[in-house]
């Protein structure tokens, strides 16, 4: 059995972006997801939340500069902006955070399966 990936959002409050991609991701998308603030949160309990994940995934791309430096390769930005909702899985919000969410899946098939394209002219594969 395939075990999806572990991923930590992260956002300024812990409660309202991150909890609306962690929901996506874990109820729409199938991904084993976690929601983080970088603010409620100590740095010991990020640490952790940064190691378990395969994926770190900002609201904001200023954010990743507050990740630790071993731990940057990880994140990815979806750039959502401040917080103007007030509470997670507002409508809009929701809708912000699915077409990310799809813009990403797409990218990532698309470059995997330009590696296999890759390796497939490497190798002579049909």
């Amino acid at each position: 059995m395939h075990k999806p990936p572990r991923i930590l959002a992260v956002c300024q409050g812990g409660n309202v972006r991150s909890v609306t991609l962690r929901f996506l991701l874990n109820y729409r998308y199938g991904f084993d997801a976690l929601a983080c603030g970088l603010e409620p949160n100590t740095e010991e309990t990020r640490r952790m939340l940064y190691e378990w994940a395969a994926i770190i995934i900002v609201c904001e791309s200023s954010f990743v500069d507050l990740l630790p430096e071993d731990m940057r390769p990880k994140a990815n930005v979806f750039d959502i902006g401040p917080d103007v909702w007030g509470g997670s899985l507002h409508p809009e919000l929701i809708d912000i955070c699915d077409d990310l969410i799809q813009q990403w899946i797409a990218a990532h098939n698309k470059a995997a399966q330009s590696r296999m394209t890759s390796v497939e002219a490497v190798h002579g594969v049909d």
